[in-house]
């Protein structure tokens, strides 16, 4: 049994790392690569974060480190496109050329640092983003914002992150019985609460929540070790770890 890692957002360079403790962890990529491997983690996936003057800037910088750290480490990362509504042309040809290179995972989105928009502002981008077969990760929002996003593109698949604490796992739960196209990774605030995937799991299936860790910005050995002490079964606990995100991804 083995860990993919669907909500990462690694760095190719040192000085671009979002780490906290940034003396502390290392800071080639290839040595977080082998200390991911050596607790389990076979694959990561996500995007990559940086600062810029403009959103413009950013969302460019971003794509370019990432296929740059794609093209470094192809058989470990799988890519997770920027996209902005704020710049609707260019994500748009984003897009267009991601799904040229066989990229399937748009985000993590973060909306948050990203302008202040809603996901519901992104309907031109994701129409074509369904139309591509792609994934969406997102930073959660306001729960109707989450919820309406799910219905206005049903056949779009969106992976929200962070659990969080219990009166947001059940809003969370809510969205997932509504919305067949709603998933949640588990990367963030919440799995520290004992019980939490075996509740998930309860409600909604196993089917539907994909292992996360949020790293470099969270340990990831946590995550793993939070999900291995939890009473699931061989095949929860296996499509949890990494089936249910090779599924998503086409892998």
């Amino acid at each position: 049994m083995y860990f993919f890692d669907f909500h990462t957002h690694p760095s190719i360079h040192a000085a671009d790392s979002i780490k906290r403790y940034k003396d502390l962890i290392a800071d080639d990529f290839a040595a977080q690569k082998e200390q991911l491997i050596k607790i389990g983690i076979r694959r990561i996936a996500g995007s990559v974060l940086l600062p810029a003057e403009t959103e413009k800037a950013r969302m460019e910088g971003e794509n370019r480190a990432m296929y740059a750290l794609y093209d470094a480490h192809p058989d470990f990362y799988v890519p997770g496109l920027r996209i902005n509504p704020l710049s609707p042309a260019e994500s748009l040809a984003a897009v267009e050329e991601a799904a040229k290179k066989g990229v399937r995972l748009i985000g993590e989105l973060t909306p948050y640092i990203t302008g202040k928009w809603k996901y519901t502002d992104c309907a031109d981008i994701f129409d074509l983003c369904q139309e591509k077969g792609m994934v969406i990760s997102c930073h959660p929002t306001e729960n109707e914002d989450m919820t309406a996003v799910c219905r206005m593109f049903p056949r779009l698949t969106f992976v929200f992150a962070h659990p969080g604490e219990q009166e947001t796992v059940e809003m969370h739960i809510e969205r997932m019985k509504a919305c067949e196209n709603a998933y949640l990774d588990l990367s963030g605030t919440g799995i520290f609460r004992l019980g939490v995937i075996r509740h998930l799991i309860d409600k909604v299936g196993a089917e539907r929540i994909l292992f996360g860790s949020d790293f470099p910005i969270c340990n990831p050995g946590v995550y793993t070790g939070g999900i291995l002490y939890e009473t699931l079964t061989e095949e929860e606990l296996t499509l949890i770890a990494h089936k249910n995100a090779e599924r998503l991804l086409g892998l």
